[in-house]
């Protein structure tokens, strides 16, 4: 993915959830209100989690650096959380704040780069499951399958150890 790296367009991440929290003006009183739920699956709380662990996990690789995807379409854009090298493997990393949620931006780069897997990050139980889906490429409606592995917030830090078993 470095190869195909749009030097201006970047994602700014804070260094720490808490410093992220702070600019935002989320303090104490406002954070002590929401449940656990609420406060770990955010959107916004919720990626720059990922993205910490991600970095903590990727900062002995040669590919250190973090990338998302973004695909500027006439209609529409796309675009997935992260796209990061493990195992020499592209993956791509959808993060969602709850169980549920649309994920036409990975359907598309799926179609487009063919990676053999995904990954989402969310509220959910482990699982690994074949997504069959609908993409469009120009005027053509094309079938795409990808195996997606869904893993909770909780567990991105052995995102690498997972990847690792899928591929062996």
């Amino acid at each position: 993915m470095q190869a195909d790296l749009e030097e201006k367009q970047f994602k700014l991440m804070f260094l720490d959830v808490g410093l992220m929290n702070a600019v935002s003006g989320l303090g104490w009183s406002m954070i002590s209100k929401l449940d656990d739920v609420n406060l770990i699956n955010e959107g916004g709380i919720a990626e720059q989690f990922v993205a910490q662990h991600l970095q903590a996990c990727l900062s002995s690789s040669i590919n250190r650096e973090l990338t998302y995807w973004l695909r500027e379409g006439k209609s529409s854009n796309a675009e997935v959380d992260f796209v990061i090298s493990l195992e020499g493997q592209i993956t791509p990393i959808e993060v969602k704040s709850g169980a549920t949620g649309s994920m036409k931006s990975l359907h598309q780069f799926m179609g487009e780069k063919s990676a053999p897997f995904a990954v989402r990050i969310d509220t959910s139980r482990p699982s690994k499951q074949l997504i069959d889906a609908n993409i469009q490429r120009g005027r053509k409606s094309i079938q795409v399958s990808y195996d997606l592995l869904s893993i909770p917030l909780y567990l991105v830090e052995k995102l690498p150890d997972i990847i690792k078993d899928e591929i062996e």
